[in-house]
Protein backbone atom coordinates (compact mmCIF):
# COMPACT_ATOMS: atom_id res chain seq x y z
CA UNK A 1 0.00 0.00 0.00
CA UNK A 2 1.26 3.65 -1.05
CA UNK A 3 2.32 5.19 2.14
CA UNK A 4 0.12 8.40 0.95
CA UNK A 5 -2.74 6.80 1.36
CA UNK A 6 -2.55 4.81 4.41
CA UNK A 7 -4.76 5.65 7.25
CA UNK A 8 -3.68 5.62 11.17
CA UNK A 9 -7.52 4.26 11.89
CA UNK A 10 -7.83 4.07 16.12
CA UNK A 11 -10.92 4.39 18.14
CA UNK A 12 -10.50 6.41 21.77
CA UNK A 13 -11.53 4.60 24.53
CA UNK A 14 -15.28 3.12 24.58
CA UNK A 15 -17.92 5.08 27.20
CA UNK A 16 -19.87 2.09 28.24
CA UNK A 17 -22.85 4.20 29.65
CA UNK A 18 -23.05 6.80 27.42
CA UNK A 19 -22.66 4.01 24.08
CA UNK A 20 -20.70 6.69 22.87
CA UNK A 21 -17.53 6.47 20.79
CA UNK A 22 -16.57 9.79 19.95
CA UNK A 23 -17.74 12.92 20.54
CA UNK A 24 -18.11 13.67 16.64
CA UNK A 25 -20.19 10.24 16.02
CA UNK A 26 -24.21 10.77 16.05
CA UNK A 27 -26.20 10.83 19.27
CA UNK A 28 -28.33 8.31 17.67
CA UNK A 29 -26.17 5.25 17.97
CA UNK A 30 -28.76 1.88 17.06
CA UNK A 31 -28.74 -1.42 19.37
CA UNK A 32 -31.27 -3.80 19.40
CA UNK A 33 -33.16 -5.19 21.59
CA UNK A 34 -35.28 -8.50 20.91
CA UNK A 35 -37.73 -7.62 23.10
CA UNK A 36 -38.03 -4.48 21.28
CA UNK A 37 -37.94 -2.56 24.60
CA UNK A 38 -34.37 -2.06 25.61
CA UNK A 39 -32.10 0.35 24.36
CA UNK A 40 -29.82 -2.21 23.14
CA UNK A 41 -29.77 -5.79 22.35
CA UNK A 42 -28.43 -7.65 25.07
CA UNK A 43 -27.88 -11.24 26.06
CA UNK A 44 -26.50 -12.87 28.85
CA UNK A 45 -23.19 -13.36 26.42
CA UNK A 46 -22.85 -10.67 24.09
CA UNK A 47 -24.19 -7.60 23.08
CA UNK A 48 -24.28 -5.89 19.62
CA UNK A 49 -23.86 -1.91 19.32
CA UNK A 50 -23.68 0.24 15.86
CA UNK A 51 -22.80 4.02 15.53
CA UNK A 52 -22.16 5.85 12.79
CA UNK A 53 -20.29 8.76 12.36
CA UNK A 54 -21.45 12.83 11.82
CA UNK A 55 -21.01 12.43 7.82
CA UNK A 56 -22.10 8.74 7.80
CA UNK A 57 -19.50 7.57 5.86
CA UNK A 58 -18.31 5.06 8.46
CA UNK A 59 -19.98 2.75 10.68
CA UNK A 60 -18.61 1.27 13.68
CA UNK A 61 -19.84 -1.94 14.91
CA UNK A 62 -19.10 -3.24 18.78
CA UNK A 63 -19.28 -6.41 19.85
CA UNK A 64 -19.16 -6.85 23.67
CA UNK A 65 -18.81 -10.05 25.51
CA UNK A 66 -19.36 -13.58 23.52
CA UNK A 67 -19.89 -12.96 19.50
CA UNK A 68 -21.64 -16.06 18.87
CA UNK A 69 -24.85 -17.64 16.78
CA UNK A 70 -27.21 -15.59 19.68
CA UNK A 71 -26.06 -12.43 18.09
CA UNK A 72 -26.56 -13.30 14.96
CA UNK A 73 -30.00 -11.38 13.87
CA UNK A 74 -28.72 -8.19 15.58
CA UNK A 75 -24.99 -8.66 13.89
CA UNK A 76 -26.92 -8.78 10.24
CA UNK A 77 -29.72 -5.64 11.01
CA UNK A 78 -26.11 -3.34 12.29
CA UNK A 79 -24.51 -3.91 8.91
CA UNK A 80 -27.57 -4.37 6.59
CA UNK A 81 -29.54 -1.35 7.87
CA UNK A 82 -27.06 0.97 7.58
CA UNK A 83 -25.00 -0.36 4.27
CA UNK A 84 -24.99 2.21 1.64
CA UNK A 85 -22.30 2.49 -1.49
CA UNK A 86 -18.85 3.94 -0.04
CA UNK A 87 -19.91 3.51 3.40
CA UNK A 88 -16.63 2.06 5.62
CA UNK A 89 -17.04 -0.53 8.28
CA UNK A 90 -15.06 -0.84 11.51
CA UNK A 91 -15.60 -3.88 13.93
CA UNK A 92 -14.68 -3.32 17.64
CA UNK A 93 -13.78 -6.30 19.24
CA UNK A 94 -11.74 -4.46 22.56
CA UNK A 95 -14.69 -6.15 24.25
CA UNK A 96 -15.43 -9.74 22.99
CA UNK A 97 -14.33 -12.28 25.15
CA UNK A 98 -14.71 -15.09 22.79
CA UNK A 99 -16.28 -16.60 19.63
CA UNK A 100 -17.54 -19.41 18.05
CA UNK A 101 -17.10 -20.76 14.11
CA UNK A 102 -20.44 -19.15 13.71
CA UNK A 103 -19.42 -15.99 14.20
CA UNK A 104 -16.42 -16.92 11.80
CA UNK A 105 -19.77 -17.26 9.50
CA UNK A 106 -21.38 -14.43 10.00
CA UNK A 107 -18.74 -12.19 9.27
CA UNK A 108 -18.19 -14.08 6.31
CA UNK A 109 -22.01 -13.13 4.98
CA UNK A 110 -21.26 -9.46 6.18
CA UNK A 111 -18.27 -9.60 3.56
CA UNK A 112 -20.40 -10.64 1.10
CA UNK A 113 -23.08 -8.06 1.79
CA UNK A 114 -21.41 -5.83 1.36
CA UNK A 115 -19.40 -6.61 -1.57
CA UNK A 116 -15.81 -7.49 -1.58
CA UNK A 117 -15.29 -4.29 -4.13
CA UNK A 118 -15.99 -2.24 -1.41
CA UNK A 119 -13.69 -1.03 1.30
CA UNK A 120 -12.33 -3.37 3.48
CA UNK A 121 -13.98 -4.04 6.57
CA UNK A 122 -11.63 -3.52 9.66
CA UNK A 123 -11.31 -5.15 12.74
CA UNK A 124 -10.13 -3.44 15.73
CA UNK A 125 -8.87 -4.84 18.87
CA UNK A 126 -8.82 -8.70 18.83
CA UNK A 127 -7.52 -10.66 22.12
CA UNK A 128 -4.66 -13.00 21.22
CA UNK A 129 -6.97 -15.67 21.44
CA UNK A 130 -9.43 -14.41 18.61
CA UNK A 131 -7.00 -13.11 16.15
CA UNK A 132 -5.43 -16.80 16.72
CA UNK A 133 -9.14 -17.83 15.22
CA UNK A 134 -8.64 -15.28 12.38
CA UNK A 135 -4.99 -16.46 11.53
CA UNK A 136 -6.26 -20.39 11.43
CA UNK A 137 -9.16 -19.36 9.05
CA UNK A 138 -7.05 -17.18 6.66
CA UNK A 139 -9.59 -13.92 7.19
CA UNK A 140 -6.50 -11.00 6.65
CA UNK A 141 -7.44 -12.38 3.06
CA UNK A 142 -10.62 -10.52 3.50
CA UNK A 143 -10.57 -8.15 6.44
CA UNK A 144 -8.21 -5.31 8.15
CA UNK A 145 -7.34 -6.08 11.13
CA UNK A 146 -5.32 -3.60 13.51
Amino acid sequence: MNSAHKENFSLPDVKREGRSLDSNLRSTSAAYSTAGVESAYQDPRGEIIHEASSDGSTVIIRIDGRFDFSLHDAFRRAYRNTWRFGVRYVLDMRATTCMDSSALGMLLLMREYIGSSSEPIRVLGCSSEIQKAFQRARFEQFFQFR
